[in-house]
């Protein structure tokens, strides 16, 4: 499980997705046999205030790279940017497009950041539509694509930006040596984290306020 965003801000979910959330809270609470895996800080601890044993909880970190796939190469990569009108550095972002993953905050940011930097070029949303519908601005759109150009793109992306209202612990470090430096906070902290670029500065925090990871 990644988070209760669903019963903590029910409004950004559609009335189906809370209905259909709450009744797998009730099966995996009641299914003893079952085995909980939790991906986010705190999220243990409200899991036993609804009834589960803390025995059956697991925590992990989400994170696992497939060795069998390659990156696409620069030039594969180049070209499906090319065929959105996108050429030259890019700021990216992997994930459904959904109200929970607070794209509407990433825009805004994004639109502030390249008024002061340019390097950061536009930004382009990888992945599939998600719970209820949110505006894409001027964001460049891909959808789904292949594993390989994921890679790909998070090799090739000036800034890899992840920011989603309650999920996870916002991204881990790659293994992988990238052009790229990733910014992963390790563990849930009482005061909020503060990551300086050359675009400014950004802020996260694990308390209701939108986590913040960003890849230079």
């Amino acid at each position: 499980m990644h988070d209760l965003l669903w019963r903590d801000e029910p409004g950004i979910s559609t009335p189906s997705g809370v209905r259909f959330h709450d009744r797998r809270l009730r099966l995996i609470a009641d299914r003893k046999d079952l085995r909980v895996i939790v991906t986010s800080p705190g999220l243990a601890e409200r899991l036993v205030d609804v009834g589960i044993d803390e025995s059956r909880l697991h925590t992990v970190r989400l994170g696992v790279d497939e060795d069998s796939v390659h990156a696409a190469s620069e030039s594969l990569v180049r070209d499906l940017l090319a065929e959105h009108g996108v050429r030259g550095p890019f700021t990216l972002y992997a994930g459904t497009r959904e109200p929970r993953k607070n794209i509407e905050r990433l825009l805004e940011a994004h639109k502030i950041a390249y008024a002061t930097n340019s390097d950061l070029g536009p930004l382009v949303l990888a992945g599939p539509s998600g719970w209820g519908g949110v505006a894409t601005g001027d964001a460049i759109v891909l959808g789904m694509v292949p594993r390989a150009m994921l890679l790909g793109l998070y090799r090739d992306a000036t800034v890899f930006a992840y920011v989603p209202r309650a999920e996870g612990w916002v991204c881990r470090r790659w293994r992988r040596s990238t052009r790229a430096r990733a910014w992963s906070p390790a563990r849930r902290r009482p005061a909020s984290r503060l990551m300086t670029s050359s675009f400014g500065s950004i802020r996260s925090s694990w308390t209701r306020s939108p986590g913040a990871c960003w890849r230079r």
